[in-house]
């Protein structure tokens, strides 16, 4: 785990030896950051978090559904809705979910930007 939390700093006078205010904990931009936090957005329930109980997906409903194309559009709909009122970090420029009825399983692609850093993926 990587718990690296630095303090913001604003700067109340522009002079040499000017004050500096402390402010809050600087929000991590980076790639590995916004993959850990669409991470934990898939595998979090809603109502696991106790300060924000609607935080999460809710994948596990159809957990034990045979696999279908319908579904597949449903998951796909909940991981849109999820992903862009969870994770304001990212444009998601597609969510595609190929339903294997053979196999009871979905495959789940996604295709993101991620503007201040300037990367698709």
């Amino acid at each position: 785990m990587y718990f690296d939390v630095i303090e913001d700093e604003t700067p109340v006078s522009k002079t040499l030896y000017g004050k500096t205010t402390k402010t809050d904990a600087r929000c991590s931009v980076d790639e590995s950051a916004i993959m850990n936090s669409i991470k934990n957005i898939f595998n979090t329930m809603p109502g696991e978090k106790i300060l924000n109980p609607e935080f999460g997906l809710n994948l596990a409903q159809w957990l034990f559904e045979p696999a279908s194309d319908f579904r597949a559009q449903e998951i796909g709909e909940a991981i849109v809705a999820g992903l862009n009122k969870w994770e304001p970090r990212i444009n998601l420029k597609s969510v595609t979910v190929i339903a294997d009825p053979e196999n009871n399983q979905y495959q789940i692609k996604l295709a993101i930007t991620i503007p201040q850093l300037n990367i698709s993926k």
